[in-house]
């Protein structure tokens, strides 16, 4: 009966051992599956923050990309505002010379009509002169002959 007993208490030690071992090892189990949890959260949870780091940056690169086009739009349409004033400038300094070079030409024209006219004046009086002197010397030059002959009939 001793035998007996021992083998079932030796079975019954084994039974708790193993019993136990199963509860340590569903124990384990359960702890290793918790830690693995953790990890994951805490994975996950640095994946999230950084996920939502790369979006908030994404955010400032395109506020600060659309703030630096607007401000290039806004330099530009300056840029253009000013060229357009500058444009306006120098077309009215433009007119501003056409008229005086018209009034210039117009200016030399007159005074090159009016020296014309002044030559063509002392040309008609030197024209006079000179047909008044020829009319002189063709009158000299008949009275000469008229004493001439004149001289020659009294010789005669």
């Amino acid at each position: 009966p001793r035998s007996t007993q021992s083998r079932s208490s030796a079975a019954s030690d084994v039974y708790k051992r193993q019993n136990e071992y199963h509860t340590h090892e569903a124990e384990l189990e359960r702890l290793i599956n918790e830690e693995m949890e953790k990890q994951w959260e805490k994975r996950a949870s640095v994946w999230r923050k950084e996920e939502e780091a790369r979006i908030k940056l994404m955010y400032e690169v395109y506020g600060s990309r659309e703030s630096d086009v607007s401000r290039k739009k806004e330099i530009r349409k300056i840029e253009i505002d000013q060229m357009e004033l500058e444009k306006k400038q120098l077309e009215e300094e433009l007119n501003l010379w056409r008229l005086k070079e018209d009034k210039r030409k117009a200016d030399e024209y007159m005074r090159n009509k009016q020296q014309q006219s002044n030559i063509l004046k002392q040309i008609a009086e030197k024209q006079a002169l000179l047909k008044q002197m020829y009319q002189e010397d063709m009158e000299e030059e008949r009275q000469r002959r008229l004493k001439e002959i004149e001289y020659q009939k009294r010789i005669q």
